[in-house]
């Protein structure tokens, strides 16, 4: 056999091995699998933690002095934080429950009973004709009061789903709130709805930064249609959403593109799962605005003589805890009949008055409802011709004046 013959194949036969065994020392353990499956397709699916890397199946080639860095980033998305990055979006404060309301104005014992069963009427009316109502009255007619006792009611039976309470004054005004306030309030209500949204902002964490528009047809028009075309259980019965001090938000376009967006909504979809009930002052143009929906249902708090029955039967009821408040100081007989009805006079049909009324008797700094009273039977008859139902808000107005006037000019300018 020549000698080169021999030596070739051997040469070579010793550089494979010598690659082989390089292979072997240079190669990373692979990951470790573990589950159901085998390795061999017949069962589990093996994945290789390096099949997405810079060299996939590269091979052929070297590469020398080079200096490599991998980057990769995981997103984890569960429900706390997406839930924790839609809360800076809300307005808690305007929430039924929030601290920055308490005490909220509620309707007292016995009053406002006709609107009161009027909207638990509807809301459990399936044939109900539009899913919408406007309760609107003058400033001091207790819209907030109504609203306030219904949403209670509702949410003693599992009824009530979000509400949202504005307040110019306080700063509960800002429109681009309040789409994501109401649906961070659904959340808790209905947990197939939260986990709905919980996708929506994982597949969009811009969401919230977007058009109301946009906000309203992603986080409440498809999530319960897709609840209610699944025959989800939450979709059954309507619950209610609730927007109070609609006249307050800011902006009247912004106010008008509520009303619209809920209009078209619940017009589109008659047996959608929420009653909605909107709140305000009958402003020039909310009352045009609402007026050309011809299917929302409109509720009126009038000064009437209804209205005055419930307002009467609220100041009595404030005459007699005082006299269980102050029983060393208040005699049986007080107040007198014509001490009653000056102040009812005063008041006319407006809660508001009442209101200030009692607190003005019940000052516990003068803690002397008897002497108090007095004083402010005297003002109001000598301002006789001036106040009453005819002024309504000059009678209020009016009693304003009299509180400062009373406050002290060391503290007056704090005050």
């Amino acid at each position: 056999m020549p000698h080169d013959s021999f030596i070739d194949p051997l040469i070579s036969h010793v550089w494979h091995l010598i690659g082989r065994k390089s292979k072997r020392r240079n190669r990373k353990p692979e990951p470790h699998y573990s589950g159901g499956g085998n390795d061999n397709g017949s069962g589990g699916q093996r994945t290789s933690s390096m099949v997405n890397g810079s060299f996939n199946y590269a091979h052929d080639f070297v590469v020398q002095h080079a200096t490599m860095i991998e980057r990769a980033e995981y997103t984890i998305f569960n429900n706390n934080t997406v839930l924790e990055s839609l809360e800076p979006y809300t307005m808690p404060e305007a929430a039924i429950d929030s601290s920055a309301r308490d005490p909220p104005p509620k309707c007292h014992p016995g009053t406002r009973a006709r609107i009161l069963t009027t909207l638990e009427t509807l809301i459990d009316n399936p044939n109900r004709q539009c899913g919408m109502v406007w309760l609107c009255g003058p400033a001091g007619t207790g819209k907030s009061a109504v609203a306030q006792t219904f949403a209670e009611r509702c949410a003693g039976r599992n009824r009530l789903g979000a509400a949202f309470f504005f307040s110019r004054p306080n700063k509960r005004d800002r429109p681009e709130k309040v789409i994501s306030t109401l649906a961070f309030q659904l959340a808790f209500h209905c947990s197939a709805y939260k986990s709905i949204i919980i996708r929506v902002l994982a597949d969009d964490p811009h969401l919230l930064k977007k058009a109301m528009h946009v906000q309203f047809k992603q986080l409440i028009l498809e999530p319960f249609s897709q609840l209610q075309a699944e025959g989800n259980e939450s979709t059954r019965q309507p619950f209610l959403v609730l927007l109070d001090g609609m006249d307050e938000c800011d902006g009247e376009r912004a106010q008008r593109d509520l009303v619209k967006m809920i209009y078209d909504l619940v017009a589109f979809k008659r047996a959608f799962p929420i009653f909605w009930l909107i709140c305000s002052r009958p402003e020039p143009h909310l009352t045009h605005t609402f007026l050309r929906l011809p299917d929302c249902r409109r509720e009126e708090l009038a000064l009437d003589n209804e209205c005055r029955d419930d307002v009467e039967k609220f100041l009595r009821h404030g005459f007699e805890a005082l006299k269980v408040d102050y029983p060393d100081i208040i005699p049986p007989a007080w107040p007198n009949e014509e001490q009653v009805n000056v102040v009812l006079h005063f008041c006319s049909a407006l809660f508001a008055a009442a209101s200030v009324a009692l607190n003005y008797i019940s000052d516990h700094i003068y803690a002397n409802p008897v002497e108090r009273l007095t004083a402010l039977v005297s003002f109001l008859e000598c301002s006789q011709g001036i106040v009453g139902p005819a002024h309504p808000l000059i009678s209020l107005d009016m009693l304003y004046t009299r509180i400062l006037s009373e406050v002290p000019e060391s503290i007056f300018p704090t005050t």
